[in-house]
């Protein structure tokens, strides 16, 4: 059972499964060179409207009326002490990685771990800077993190109907630069495409999802599946690129919209929630580091000659088996004694204050 009150359960089943989707995407692509778009791209940005509506349902009353210190200063300590650990880990390491490969220190490759660990490249073109793989859309979020105060006050004092038209506004302003783009092609294309701005409707369809009034269900649980099913299925079904397609994106849009939607009003069985819960927990580490998990499968399979169909359940069972050891022994800890620190620092300086 999920027991802190700002969790939804509906919500921590779509991280977990949309990690998992990511995941799978990459080990087709990466092993059989088999691209389904529709997950790759729309599975992540579906994290995108689960975080604004998951950071409204944890922080958005203390932003409802006005923005003070103390608030602006917890709320950016606790995003830190949940990303940046373990953000740093995997971006240092794959620099690492990358210069023990290469027999010779890379410069570059921790140029890019740097701004990677310290979320800095969310600022400038995380596409191009990211230093781990999957690892750029935190730099995405990392923009909505620093404006969401901001985001969550203009949320709380504004009507559905005003939301929905900023939403209008930047999907068309979505289109517009998607049109810009249309003539670049591999890495120019991935790196003016992947700026806050092109994201940016999907956070603030989460801020309206907040404030619709949803009625709670069993059925939108399973409705919840079948959309999951229903991204997936459009690349399967058609070699349509969903990024040249203004109609498709749209309507993958729109579907991704419909899903949070769901799942932030489902009832998630109770015989499913230690299950869902599970994935959810372990989501954050199993998106960073599935890529690790692929090339030590990979790498097992051929020492020990190892028949080809097996690596998809090791890839799967080591991913999900680092991602638990990650979110258990790195993730709750760091999070624990950097939110200790900084309350043992706040309590030595209102001391301070008092004393002089």
């Amino acid at each position: 059972m999920v027991k802190n009150p700002n969790i939804n359960v509906g919500l921590h089943l779509v991280r977990g499964l949309c990690a998992l989707g990511v995941a799978g995407y990459h080990y087709l692509s990466w092993n059989h060179g088999y691209a389904v778009e529709s997950v790759g791209a729309f599975y992540v940005y579906i994290f995108f409207i689960v975080s604004a509506v998951a950071m409204m349902i944890a922080h958005g009353a203390d932003f409802d009326r006005t923005i003070n210190l103390p608030a602006l200063r917890l709320f950016y300590i606790k995003r830190i002490a949940r990303i940046l650990p373990l953000l740093a880990l995997v971006a240092f390491g794959s620099a690492i990685g990358g210069s023990l490969e290469a027999g010779s220190w890379q410069i570059d490759t921790f140029a890019k771990a740097y701004l990677t660990a310290t979320a800095l490249f969310g600022l400038q073109m995380p596409g191009m800077n990211s230093g781990a793989v999957a690892a750029w859309s935190l730099g995405i979020e990392a923009v909505f993190y620093l404006i969401f105060p901001i985001a969550a006050l203009l949320t709380a004092g504004a009507r559905l109907r005003t939301l929905i038209l900023a939403i209008a506004i930047l999907l068309v302003g979505q289109h517009a630069a998607l049109w810009l783009l249309r003539a670049q092609d591999g890495a120019e294309f991935w790196f003016n495409y992947t700026n806050p701005l092109m994201f940016a409707p999907y956070f603030a369809v989460g801020l309206a999802l907040f404030k619709a009034p949803l009625r709670h269900s069993a059925v939108n649980f399973w409705l919840t599946l079948a959309i999951l099913a229903c991204i997936a299925s459009v690349s399967v079904l058609s070699p349509v690129n969903v990024y040249r397609n203004p109609s498709l994106y749209l309507g993958l849009t729109a579907l991704s919209g419909a899903l949070v939607m769901t799942a932030y009003a489902s009832r998630v069985p109770e015989a499913l929630r230690a299950t869902a819960t599970f994935f959810g927990d372990i989501s954050y580490a199993l998106y960073l580091t599935h890529w690790f998990s692929q090339r030590l499968s990979s790498y097992v399979v051929a020492s020990l000659g190892l028949p080809g169909y097996l690596q998809f359940p090791l890839f799967l069972g080591l991913a999900i088996s680092v991602a638990y050891v990650l979110h258990i022994g790195l993730e709750l800890p760091a999070k624990k004694a950097i939110l200790s620190w900084s309350k043992g620092r706040h309590i030595s300086a209102a001391a301070g204050e008092q004393a002089s």
